[in-house]
């Protein structure tokens, strides 16, 4: 005891509070330094491998909710494709019953619907026998009754049924009501507005016009062709004969039975433009 105090209490020795702080740290010579790094870094590993599951499962839900979308896109597309064919099938019978309607009346066998939605908001048989009138084709007349129905702006939108392909005239008309879809059963390959004179079809005319004729209108062809020939037929089974043999009314595709589409052409932002500067600058007409 006496030698540990004179050990204390000699000038070499070291002082009570080192002492004190050796016996307080000589635990750490114990420690497994190894251990404890090698501990911590396997767990900053799980950390960063958690991390990445959860980063790949992420990316995985990503890819299947795209996947889903475009699944239920084509899904959606194809059930209004069905759902437009059922409707221009629809609406052809009516035209055909209208160009029925027609040969009764003592015109001829043509007869155009204009539909909106799946609605009919017009309807027309030929009346150029009844009054005299060349220019009363069955399409002019729907379009007729459609602009006082429903407006020059809701046309854009509607869908026009003809038993027969529209003639140059009646296509002109077409153009310049601007609307959006023409559906047809015969072609008319000597009169027609789109495989005579590509009235319909012509892009020239909305891109140099445009605050006159609308954009190029989806066509649709051979819609309830078989029916549309039988209705003729029934009309005047020799002047149908006579009609096949000049190639006047015909299937407009290659294959008889097969519906063709063209779609239809969306305006630029120029022709929007343009269109709204033209009636900017267009005088206004006082009609008092």
């Amino acid at each position: 005891m006496h030698e540990i105090v004179r050990t204390l209490e000699s000038p070499h020795a070291p002082d009570r509070q080192s002492v004190v702080n050796g016996r307080r740290w000589r635990w750490l010579r114990h420690i497994d330094f190894d251990f404890f790094f090698d501990h911590q870094i396997r767990r900053q590993h799980r950390v960063l491998h958690t991390r990445k599951d959860v980063l790949d499962a992420s990316e995985d839900r990503r890819h299947e909710t795209a996947s889903s979308w475009v699944v239920k896109e084509k899904q959606s597309a194809a059930v209004t494709e069905i759902s437009q064919r059922k409707t221009d099938k629809i609406m052809m019978a009516r035209c055909i019953q209208l160009s029925r309607i027609a040969v009764s009346k003592g015109e001829y066998p043509f007869g155009t619907v204009i539909a909106f939605d799946g609605q009919i908001v017009a309807e027309g048989i030929n009346s150029t026998i009844r009054d005299g009138d060349v220019s009363h084709h069955a399409e002019i007349v729907a379009l007729s009754h459609a602009q006082k129905t429903v407006g020059r702006k809701q046309l854009r939108r509607c869908t026009l049924y003809s038993n027969i392909e529209p003639c140059a005239m009646c296509a002109y008309c077409i153009r310049e009501a601007g609307l959006s879809r023409v559906v047809y059963a015969l072609g008319s390959p000597v009169m027609g507005g789109l495989s005579k004179w590509n009235v319909l079809r012509d892009d020239g005319l909305s891109d140099r016009i445009p605050e006159i004729f609308g954009a190029v209108p989806e066509v649709v062809s051979g819609v309830l062709l078989r029916e549309a020939q039988q209705a003729w037929r029934e009309w005047s089974p020799f002047a149908w004969e006579t009609i096949k043999l000049r190639g006047l009314l015909t299937a407009p595709c290659a294959q008889e039975g097969r519906i063709s589409i063209q779609p239809a052409d969306n305006r630029s932002l120029w022709h929007y433009l343009y269109i709204l500067l033209m009636r900017r600058c267009q005088p206004r007409i006082n009609t008092k």
